[in-house]
């Protein structure tokens, strides 16, 4: 497992980098999952050809079985026909493939342990692949979580776009202020116009119309009774004055 080992070391490595610099996390452990990636199907790839060579030996040692067989039946044959010396070559030569198939058959072992070794080696390895998959995620998530708690932090420390509503707010207070100042200095002091307004409103509001016309009769009749007497009620005392009997 020293493959993994080294293999986990690198992609561990390449996040602590990214977590403690300005690094994207999530690109640097996506990276880093890529380069596992492929070392993972460098490492299947051998797997593979070892399976191929195990089936190679597993041919040979087929063909040298049969061959074994057949050198056999050749030799029986030689016998039968009473043949003994090509009996003794036939023997010979099943002699020569039965030691190339044991040789075979001890490489087949050898080699069927080494696949068996390498499959459980790629099966750990696929495992851990995809453990680092899920810490990748979990890693990400943390990673954002951290970034979002940080932006909240600074918006409610100032220095975001919310602040804005406090200006705001502040400019909105002030307008209050200086319109109830306004209307209070108005209402105080006032103008010269809406002084006089006030004046000849004050005259005419809540008078009885027949309470006005005997007020004015009896300004009238006042006004009669102080006219001078040689002025007369009219133009026809004028002619009754001292000038007229001249």
């Amino acid at each position: 497992m020293g493959f993994w080992q080294r293999l986990w070391d690198l992609v561990r490595g390449k996040a602590d980098s990214a977590l403690s610099s300005l690094e994207d996390p999530e690109t640097i452990l996506d990276l880093s999952i890529k380069d596992a990636m492929a070392e993972v199907e460098k490492f299947r790839k051998q797997v593979g050809r070892a399976l191929v060579d195990q089936k190679k030996l597993q041919a040979d040692l087929q063909r040298t079985a049969s061959s074994v067989e057949e050198w056999t039946r050749r030799a029986q044959l030689a016998v039968d026909a009473e043949d003994d010396g090509l009996a003794r070559e036939a023997l010979v030569r099943r002699a020569q493939e039965e030691t190339t198939a044991r040789e075979h058959y001890v490489a087949l072992e050898q080699q069927a342990q080494v696949v068996a070794q390498l499959k459980d080696a790629l099966r750990a390895l696929t495992v851990k692949l995809e453990e680092a998959r899920r810490r990748r995620n979990l890693l990400v998530a943390r990673s954002r979580n951290a970034e979002a708690r940080k932006k909240v932090a600074e918006t409610l420390s100032g220095g975001g776009s919310l602040d804005r509503f406090d200006e705001m707010e502040a400019k909105v207070q002030s307008l209050e202020l200086e319109a109830s100042a306004t209307a209070e200095m108005l209402g105080e002091f006032g103008s010269a116009e809406s002084d006089l307004e006030k004046r000849f409103k004050a005259l005419s509001p809540g008078r009885d119309p027949s309470v006005e016309a005997a007020l004015a009769e009896l300004k009238a009749r006042r006004l009669e009774g102080s006219r001078p007497a040689l002025l007369g009620p009219g133009p026809a005392g004028n002619r009754s004055g001292p000038g007229s009997g001249g």
